[in-house]
Order: C-alpha cells, then sequence, then structure tokens
C-alpha cells in the first residue's frame, strides 16, 4: 500500500493508491474507487476531499454505501448505477450537489436524510426502482426534475418545498404513486410530471396543471399519440375528459382557445357531431360545469367543488385526493 498525496479541484487529501485513482473524467479529475469491497464499512475516502463525483459510478458489487468524510461539497453520481447498493450513506451537512447521486440504484429501498443545504438534487434518485418512501426535501430546492423518474415502486411522494421551479418528469413512470403533491404556485414547469403513471395519478397532475395555467404540461402529462396532441389516448372515462379539457379551455387568450377547442372536439367527436360551433361549446361547458357524480368518488367530490371556483393561470391546487 502506498500513500499518495493530492492537491487540486478535488481537495487536499491523501489517498491508497490500491483502493482509489485519480483519472481524467471528461478533462476533469475524479477520485474513482478501484478496490472489490461490497461492505463499504471497510472502505476509507480520504479526508480532505471536496468533490467525490462519479467515486462509485457504475459498481456492480457495492451492497453497503462508505462514510462520506465531512469535507464533501459535491456528490454529483457518486453512487451513479450501483445496482446492488441497499444500504446508502449518511450525507455531510455541508453538501451542496447530489445530482443523480443514486440514479439507477436500483436495490436501494430506503433514501438517505438530505441535508437542508443541498440544492441540486435532479435526477437524484432517477431509476431507483425499490424506493417506496420519498426523503424530505430540503427547503431551498429549486430544480426537482426527474428526481423520482422511473421508481415503480414509489408511493409517498414528497411535499415540494415552495422554493421549488422546475418538476417536470419528477414522478413519470412511478406506477405505485398513491397521490400527487401540490404544486407550488411559483413553479415554471412540471411537464410530463405524472406520465406513465396510473390514470387517477396523470388526472391529478393534469388537474394541477390546467388550475395553474400551465395547459400544454397538462396536456403532456397524459400518454398521448405525437400525430394527434390531444386527449384522445387519454385513458380516463369520457366525463373526466371533458372536465379537463373544460378546465384547459376556460379564460384563455384566442390561441388557447383555439388550441383547446380542437382538444375537445377530439375527446367528445361522434357524441353531438350534428351541433353547430355554438351548440357545441354550450353542451360542452353545460356538461363539464353540471357534472354530477357519484359521492362515492373522492375524485368526483373534488372536481365538483373545484368547479365552483373559477381558475386562473397563477392560482394553485393541491390535485385530487390531496
Amino acid at each position: 500500500m502506498a500513500k499518495v498525496s493530492y492537491n487540486g479541484p478535488l481537495g487536499k487529501f491523501d489517498y491508497d493508491d490500491t483502493q482509489f485513482s485519480v483519472i481524467d473524467y471528461y478533462d476533469e479529475d475524479r477520485l474513482r474507487y478501484i478496490g472489490s469491497e461490497v461492505d463499504g464499512s471497510k472502505i476509507t475516502i480520504p479526508d480532505g476531499i471536496v468533490n467525490c463525483a462519479n467515486m462509485f459510478e457504475n459498481n456492480s458489487t457495492l451492497q453497503v454505501a462508505p462514510a462520506i468524510p465531512e469535507s464533501a461539497e459535491c456528490c454529483q453520481a457518486m453512487f451513479s448505477n450501483c445496482g446492488a447498493l441497499t444500504t446508502p450513506p449518511v450525507i455531510p451537512d455541508d453538501v451542496r450537489d447530489c445530482e443523480a447521486m443514486f440514479l439507477d440504484c436500483r436495490s436501494l429501498k430506503a433514501a438517505p436524510e438530505i441535508p437542508e443545504g443541498v440544492v441540486r438534487i435532479k435526477t437524484m434518485f432517477k431509476g431507483c426502482t425499490s424506493l417506496k418512501e420519498a426523503p424530505v426535501l430540503p427547503s431551498k430546492a429549486r430544480d426537482c426534475s426527474d428526481m423520482f423518474h422511473g421508481c415503480t415502486s414509489l408511493e409517498e411522494p414528497p411535499v415540494l418545498p415552495n422554493t421549488v421551479k422546475y418538476c417536470n418528469y419528477m414522478f413519470c413512470g412511478c406506477k405505485s404513486l398513491k397521490y400527487v403533491p401540490a404544486v407550488p404556485v411559483g413553479a415554471r414547469n412540471s411537464l410530463s410530471m405524472t406520465y406513465g403513471c396510473t390514470d387517477d395519478i396523470k388526472a391529478q397532475g393534469a388537474w394541477n396543471d390546467a388550475h395553474r395555467g400551465f395547459f400544454y404540461d397538462a396536456v403532456n402529462q397524459v400518454d398521448l399519440d405525437s400525430k394527434c396532441p390531444g386527449y384522445a389516448d387519454f385513458n380516463l372515462d369520457d366525463d373526466w375528459k371533458v372536465v379537463l379539457a373544460n378546465v384547459a379551455y376556460r379564460d384563455k387568450s384566442p390561441m388557447h382557445k383555439m388550441i383547446y377547442r380542437g382538444l375537445i372536439r377530439g375527446v367528445m367527436e361522434g357524441v353531438y357531431s350534428d351541433f353547430d360551433e355554438v351548440r357545441k361549446e354550450m353542451f360542452i361547458a353545460d356538461k363539464a360545469m353540471s357534472r354530477r357524480m357519484p359521492k362515492s368518488d373522492v375524485r368526483a367530490n373534488t372536481v365538483n367543488s373545484a368547479l365552483s371556483v373559477q381558475p386562473t393561470a397563477n392560482s394553485g391546487h393541491g390535485g385530487l385526493g390531496s
């Protein structure tokens, strides 16, 4: 065993050259683990390191993560594609970047606590197919894009802090998700946040977006045929299609009205094809606004209540079942 000193962009530290190697990673230094231990308690990451990015990336045998030194500030993609990893590390308080930290860690069942100081969490748990419950998000988080994309076992989502601006594809493909968290009023992009989820969850995601004025995002929460951009492939019953299309149509600019009139027509094609245009629009508005659904349907009760309040482009809505 030989100790090698390093002083550079990764920090200032000594490392064991039988366990680690400094490599060139797209013209940047990275300290890469080259050992064969599966138990991280037998691995010592050198004190003084600041950037732990990509350290164990693509390690297919590591099961227990090693302790991360308190000096660490960046853990980007640190355990990316560690398919056997079951036990995550404690993330030090000074870490700011956890982007893609556990990307495609398919055996990870429990998420570590995320320190309050972390600001980068994009794709942090993307592809963690065994993860069932999300951790509490740091209060300063802004970009949650793809954070739980493909987490097919995820049941409990996190509360989204008011600082979040981007949550596009955040729960895409989360087929076990029980509900959609409220999207902050100030969020700028929630495109396809619930794409690929169950029909109920897609409806909640689309409803959230429609009430916030993000109508393009609302349409893209559902599974669309690229050749026919509308609600044609929205696998909900016609009542829901009409209600969502109507919400998207109301109080919009002439261009929005033209676009969403097309969506509504696509949904209701054949239902009243003999009506003239004015009668069609009147029928849609009346059908959606006066919809009477079974009291046992919690979604319907929320719809009827929400429809009594006129949505605006800046209004927030917690989603059905929230």
